[in-house]
């Protein structure tokens, strides 16, 4: 789309594209945004106008890896997230990320420093310009916490069960992998 349309086709909805192919003129400014580039394996200051892609996920109860004011100089530092524990839905989001052809994605947890309400308001309250001027935004709604991993991207990684039941002779078909009651057999 990029290559044949220019931003025309990355314009968002309320905004009118630049038929000639250049960026939206009113693209929002995101002051201070961070992003991780998946090329060198760190946490960089986005540069002007990037690319990239956006990740929506669930924390969960689970402890995860937070940008900190103490750690936050170490994760710039090249292949600095390779030496991190990372959680699997992030893990898996910088592989999509790569497969894509894109170089940056936009992680909360590791984008805004979490310890800093200085730091960590303003990014917050610019929340709706980061998601609305992402290439695409990854939503990983298939688990609860931050390592369940994104859905059907690796091999095994979707259960493709379907369940079925047959109620006075009529056969119902769950488009949900499981039932959410268990219903008695009927003879």
């Amino acid at each position: 789309c990029l290559h044949e349309h220019g931003y025309i086709c990355e314009t968002p909805l309320n905004q009118d594209p630049d038929l000639t192919g250049g960026p939206p003129k009113d693209m929002p400014v995101i002051t201070g945004m961070r992003v991780i580039d998946c090329q060198e394996m760190c946490i960089v200051d986005a540069p002007p106008s990037c690319r990239f892609v956006a990740l929506s996920y669930v924390w969960g109860k689970l402890r995860v890896l937070l940008l900190l004011k103490e750690n936050r100089h170490l994760s710039e530092q090249p292949k600095a997230l390779e030496r991190e524990v990372l959680p699997k839905t992030v893990q898996e989001s910088i592989l999509l990320t790569r497969m894509l052809g894109e170089r940056y994605l936009w992680v909360d947890a590791l984008c805004i420093v979490q310890d800093d309400d200085s730091l960590k308001i303003p990014q917050i309250t610019q929340m709706d310009k980061i998601y609305l001027s992402a290439a695409l935004t990854i939503v990983s709604a298939g688990g609860d916490n931050a390592h369940a991993g994104l859905a059907g991207l690796m091999p095994n990684s979707r259960e493709n069960k379907q369940d079925v039941e047959n109620i006075a002779g009529i056969r119902f078909v769950s488009i949900s992998s499981k039932l959410p009651w268990n219903l008695p057999k009927m003879k």
